[in-house]
């Protein structure tokens, strides 16, 4: 799995700091923005699954909102601010994680472990649904292909019976 990000930096204020960020293996950065439109038209075009995002005030945060117009799945935001008093607006406008400016590179590190425990309990969820309902899934399908009779009689009643109690 690619595990990507971009950095936006209306600030232009991470250049020294990009090095701490191309330090993790495994992830890929895709762009580095210092204009609204430019970032906006990186993530439409480059659809990475995380954003660094180097905002000044709260109204640079009205970027996300922006952004919901155009795709289903928003990336994983991270705020990055140099006041602990941001981190308020940030949340509030969709950042889900927020690390202070200048950048430490163990807080950046926890952030991507963080991200990639997200990932494989998003991953576990979906192999559970999938192996739980799984059985009442497949008879349905016998039954609309008539496979299975629709009445429960013979062995066809012990077998759905067995597909609810897996479920």
């Amino acid at each position: 799995m690619l595990k990507s990000f971009i950095i936006i930096d209306f600030l232009r204020a991470t250049d020294e700091n990009l090095i701490a960020f191309d330090s993790f293996d495994g992830f890929i950065c895709l762009g580095y923005c210092k204009t609204y439109d430019n970032a906006l038209n990186c993530i439409l075009e480059k659809k990475p699954q995380i954003v660094f995002f180097h905002f000044s005030q709260p109204v640079d945060l009205n970027f996300i909102l922006d952004l919901q117009q155009y795709v289903i799945q928003l990336p994983y935001f991270v705020g990055i601010n140099m006041n602990k008093e941001n981190a308020f607006h940030a949340i509030k406008f969709g950042i889900q994680d927020y690390l202070l400016f200048p950048i430490d590179k163990n807080e950046l590190r926890k952030t991507f472990l963080k991200i990639l425990k997200i990932v494989k309990m998003l991953i576990c969820i979906v192999v559970i649904f999938f192996i739980s309902w799984a059985p009442i899934t497949i008879n349905n399908l016998l039954m609309s292909f008539q496979v299975f009779p629709k009445l429960n009689e013979g062995i066809h009643w012990y077998l759905r019976l067995i597909f609810y109690v897996m479920s």
